[in-house]
């Protein structure tokens, strides 16, 4: 289930400590052509849907820059904050997904079978394992209270079935698999076996990642239903009501995308206005970035809003350093379990 990670309080403290109208931190990727590291700074937006038990941060991009190539074709990245006053430094790893409207590009975030395999032995819980006659059972019930008949046999493991409306119960392995989508969710039947480059990214949704990230509207269903019915484990609400657990969907996407471009003061709106980054500078370009910088370029301050793209790191990994004046500290934290942290203090 998604909760706030045990590094955030330690992290939210650092930067209220700060007091400053924005913070930067170094941001690192991989060169895709030359498979070497490549580090800039960048700007804190904030926790993805200003939510901070995402446990993941937002930032802000040009599309036709070299990070947005580089994140398209490898999404591993690192990032380091060092917060001055708290003398605090979080290292974060994990990977980084794009949303960009005017190329097509959105995260693919799936939440894997979490709580979707209520059949397996459970020492605390002494549920019992069902036999392949009673499962199939179980399966044709629910899926003709639902009005599917059928299920899927999913033998092809390049192929990533997705359905629309009421979920389907299918067999993997030995237990039950729940696909989980809202009606708007996006279509892909056949998941790229690579990451689309920017040319061919319009309409295209990249590789699919497994993260506890579910929909605000996901979220809010669930509260409603936890606080109007008692459930013993998630396991016994996903079985009774699995349409109200799913990941976020296109529409949440576009409008985390448009929350982030608010957020943007009009210098940093202006920016996007400017010619191709790191091009060749020309007098008609120099002239060009005059004209944008004093807002006399005779266009509106939307009008860079496509080359915007909105960065989602979600972070797996954090690598935390206090310096405490002859009393350092660090902690390493890590996402085990799908939803889990697993924290280890270290020698500083």
């Amino acid at each position: 289930m998604q909760c706030i990670a045990p590094w955030i309080p330690a992290f939210k403290n650092g930067l209220a400590t700060e007091n400053k109208s924005f913070v930067t931190f170094s941001f690192a990727t991989i060169d895709s052509k030359r498979l070497i590291p490549r580090v800039r700074t960048c700007v804190y937006r904030g926790f993805l849907f200003d939510d901070e038990s995402t446990n993941s941060i937002i930032f802000t991009t040009d599309n036709r820059s070299s990070k947005f190539d580089e994140l398209l074709h490898n999404n591993n990245v690192e990032a380091v904050f060092y917060l001055n006053k708290s003398n605090k430094q979080f290292r974060f790893s994990g990977s980084a997904k794009l949303i960009n409207p005017s190329s097509g590009v959105f995260p693919n975030v799936i939440l894997p079978d979490i709580a979707n395999k209520p059949y397996e032995e459970d020492e605390d819980n002494d549920v019992e394992q069902l036999s392949d006659e009673d499962e199939e059972k179980d399966i044709k019930k629910h899926n003709k209270r639902n009005n599917r008949t059928d299920y899927e046999e999913d033998d092809d493991d390049d192929d990533e079935v997705v359905r629309i409306g009421q979920p389907v119960l299918h067999k993997s392995g030995s237990t039950i698999s729940v696909f989980k989508a809202p009606a708007d969710y996006t279509i892909i039947n056949k998941v790229p076996s690579r990451t689309p480059s920017t040319t061919e990214t319009a309409g295209m949704i990249d590789e699919p990642l497994n993260y506890p990230l579910f929909s605000p509207s996901s979220l809010e269903k669930i509260q409603q239903r936890l606080e109007s019915q008692p459930y013993n484990s998630l396991n016994e609400l996903l079985l009774e009501s699995p349409e109200i657990i799913y990941p976020p969907t296109h529409k949440d996407w576009q409008q985390e995308y448009q929350r982030a471009w608010d957020l943007l003061s009009s210098r940093s709106k202006s920016n996007f206005k400017s010619p191709k980054p790191k091009t060749l500078i020309t007098e008609e370009k120099r002239k060009l970035l005059d004209r944008i910088s004093r807002g006399v370029d005779g266009k509106s301050i939307e009008a860079g809003k496509d080359q915007c793209a909105v960065v989602v790191f979600l972070i797996n990994k954090v690598d935390f350093y206090k310096d405490s004046y002859g009393n350092s500290k660090r902690l390493i934290y890590e996402r085990v379990n799908f939803d889990q942290w697993k924290e280890s203090e270290v020698v500083p």
